[in-house]
């Protein structure tokens, strides 16, 4: 991983700090998160993906909800979508 913040409390503000480094448009953005901290990032992300065992608000948020829990195979799953999406 070239990027990664840890202990991050705005999340939105280094998420778009992030983008705008990397000369990215929020179209080309997915986030996966499972706690409320991580909706602002679901605001601008093109799309947004809760795992199963988010918090309620969070899954409410989601464009998409994992089958799966955080950690038992989620990531797999969201990787498994964003490759059948390319093939559409």
């Amino acid at each position: 991983m070239t990027h990664v913040q840890q202990g991050i409390h705005d999340k939105q503000a280094a998420l778009q700090s992030l983008l705008k480094e990397l000369q990215l448009s929020p179209e080309c953005l997915a986030c996966v998160g499972d706690d409320t901290p991580d909706i602002p990032m679901f605001d601008i992300a093109h799309l947004a993906v809760a795992v199963a065992d988010a918090h309620p608000s969070v899954r409410a948020a989601a464009h998409y909800v994992t089958q799966m829990s955080g950690g038992l195979g989620a990531v797999r799953e969201v990787c498994d979508y964003l490759l059948e999406a390319r093939k559409r």
